[in-house]
């Protein structure tokens, strides 16, 4: 077992800081859990680059994304949808079903072994762990469920006249 790391947080900045440490600590694996990506802050120019070294970094990358509502990443993150339309083979954008759409949590989680979970998205507590495959396993599977029950709702590319 590695060095792992855990701590809370209870404050915006203190999430803030959490996911740029996960990010900068992931290599190859990103997922992410949450209402719409308002208050994680992806869109933000340092974390899309982040994302897109990620992506960038190994032939095995992947990034998935389930959302309860996709809107506003459609509307506001024109950095994101580029890195979509870039990496579509291995990013995709879900959305979840309906009966799933009442979960409050969010999480992010990195190479399946780091994780920031926030326990309410209206909320900013929450806990952080770093190098920690045992925390990270029950987000993990918790994520695939959700993926395996979310729908495709962002194409890769969008089409105009």
């Amino acid at each position: 077992m590695t060095d792992s790391q855990t701590r809370g947080f209870d404050t915006e900045a203190g999430y803030a800081a959490a996911i740029d440490v996960l990010l900068a600590a992931t290599h190859q694996d990103v997922c992410v859990f949450d209402n719409d990506l308002a208050r994680m802050g992806l869109e933000q120019p340092a974390r899309c680059e982040m994302l897109a070294r990620i992506l960038a970094s190994r032939r095995d990358s992947r990034l998935r994304i389930v959302l309860h509502e996709p809107g506003p990443l459609e509307r506001g993150s024109p950095r994101l949808l580029n890195l979509l339309q870039r990496h579509a083979e291995i990013m995709e954008v879900r959305r979840s079903p309906k009966p799933l759409r009442h979960l409050a949590d969010c999480f992010l989680l990195g190479d399946a072994r780091h994780g920031v979970v926030r326990f309410h998205a209206r909320q900013p507590r929450g806990k952080f762990f770093l190098d920690d495959v045992e925390a990270a396993q029950p987000w993990q599977q918790r994520f695939d469920e959700l993926w395996e029950a979310a729908i495709p709702c962002l194409p890769p590319t969008r089409l105009g006249l």
